[in-house]
């Protein structure tokens, strides 16, 4: 007989799997469900899994009668999770919410974050793969030895540990960010082998950022917004705290993630962002944060559409600049005209990239000069003062002459920009160099763009060597004077 779900008692409750004890792991999965009050029962363990293929050919046992259907993957963890001899208490979403009632998965997702953050500790299951088993060995055994000085073979091997180990497919999963950022004791596991998040830490902040891979740079991402969940000092400012965990950061910095359902592109972040509440009468006086309702029974577009409208209704400014920025960088052209043109798809890739460090670079001030605004479904209307444009796109599928040629042309608007700002005073050949060589490694940041060298010199592929603090002393200065997009 299948398992009816009782009622929660109210929103702060969830439930727990009470997993029988069992000396045979070949033994079938029995157990009872509990209700816990989050604020005061909090003696569970989280699992943290992948739910793979939506085939529930297995099953576990509750109470006597009741047979529950579940997935191959998340048998294989609770079998590796059950202890021999004594009951543990587990909290897996695919069981301990009801998947059917749309409104029950509607209330306890916003307890998810919390769910988590106050279990004993995160398991991580990362599945029976041979290389999750290698992977955890080998990241084990480079976290016990001795952290400085590192050689370049040792670097070699943590990089490629680092690589392998994102590689599996719990790592793409969007639903895990939130799962393991806000609680301070997590562990991977795989089959045979286990290792704690604060030892893969260990390694990770031995590889620099910006000589990172694109699996490393995902890892730093979690570090960066984990570490703000569990400071091991305190951060510098409240401010730079929030802007770590905006909503719009966190839905641009794990754009690359998967969710089986495209609603929880947005759903599956918002827990750990830190300028979103999610009752509406909450938004009145909580210094502009955003309003987000979770509501399954609405399609994907109009999840997005509300979404954008929480944001701009919130009141920043930056916010929804930034909201037109990630529209530019994800349109395609491929939406009919009933999609509203302001309102970014996130089920769409990032097409186009920005340079600099920040994601708006104002000249003189507001990006919008005395900017009044209209925002009205299907149209947006804006008044106000044009403070600039944006010229010059990338010369997509132009030969290396062309692309060098467009890079020559920036270099002039920036040089021109710099000579009106600064009193008709033009770059001195030091800044110019330092423009060249800022712009250089800036394109190789990207591998769509392949000027046939690691550095960039405009009168010649002679490699440009990098200093960093040079590097960000242009860098500001593209900032200060300049918004290029770059697509492909």
């Amino acid at each position: 007989m299948e398992y009816a779900y009782e009622p929660l008692p109210q929103s702060y409750h969830t439930r727990v799997l009470e997993l029988h004890p069992a000396l045979d792991p070949n033994s079938a999965l029995r157990g009872n469900f509990r209700n816990v009050n989050l604020d005061g029962d909090p003696f569970y363990d989280a699992i943290s899994y992948t739910w793979g293929a939506p085939d529930f050919t297995e099953e576990v046992f509750i109470g006597e009668e009741f047979r529950m259907p579940i997935t191959e993957n998340l048998r294989d963890a609770l079998i590796r999770f059950r202890h021999p001899t004594e009951i543990r208490s587990i909290w897996a979403d695919a069981i301990c919410i009801d998947q059917k009632n749309d409104e029950e998965k509607s209330k306890q997702i916003p307890s998810m974050k919390d769910i988590y953050r106050c279990a004993s500790s995160v398991l991580v299951w990362l599945g029976k793969l041979p290389v999750a088993d290698a992977c955890l060995r080998e990241i084990s055994l480079l976290s016990q030895r001795k952290m400085t000085p590192t050689t370049a073979s040792h670097m070699e091997k943590i990089s490629s540990a680092l690589n392998r180990l994102v590689s599996i497919p719990w790592f793409s999963r969007r639903w895990v960010i939130q799962e393991i950022v806000t609680n301070p004791c997590v562990t991977f596991f795989s089959r045979t082998n286990s290792v704690s998040w604060l030892r893969t830490l260990q390694l990770l902040r031995l590889v620099p950022k910006e000589q990172s891979s694109p699996p490393i740079l995902h890892l730093h991402s979690l570090r960066e917004v984990w570490e703000t969940y569990n400071p091991i000092n305190p951060p510098d400012s409240k401010e730079r705290e929030s802007e770590t965990t905006s909503i719009l950061r966190l839905l641009s910095l794990f754009d690359g993630t998967d969710c089986a359902d495209a609603r929880d592109r947005i759903y599956a972040l918002v827990g750990v962002a830190s300028d979103v509440v999610f009752d509406n009468t909450e938004a009145q006086g909580t210094g502009g944060k955003i309003p987000i309702c979770i509501d399954y029974t609405q399609n994907v577009d109009q999840v997005y559409k509300d979404f954008a409208m929480a944001v701009v209704n919130a009141g920043r400014s930056s916010s929804y600049v930034r909201l037109l920025i990630e529209t530019n960088r994800r349109s395609n052209d491929s939406h009919t005209e009933e999609w509203t043109s302001w309102v970014p798809d996130w089920r769409l890739p990032i097409l186009r990239f920005e340079i600099g460090a920040n994601d708006m670079l104002p000249l003189g001030g507001e990006f919008f000069s005395d900017c009044s605004r209209d925002f009205k479904i299907p149209r947006t209307q804006f008044t106000g003062e044009i403070v600039d444009t944006i010229s010059a796109p990338y010369p997509t599928d132009a030969d290396k002459p062309t692309k060098l040629a467009w890079l020559r042309s920036i270099f002039t608007s920036i040089n021109e920009r710099h000579t009106a700002y600064q009193t008709h005073l033009p770059m001195n050949p030091k800044q110019t160099a330092y423009l060249w060589r800022i712009l250089g490694s800036l394109f190789t940041l990207w591998p769509q763009i392949d000027f046939g060298c690691s550095g960039f010199n405009p009168h010649g592929d002679e490699p440009a060597v990098f200093n960093t603090v040079e590097t960000n002393n242009v860098r500001n200065m593209l900032e200060n004077y300049s918004l290029f997009t770059i697509g492909h």
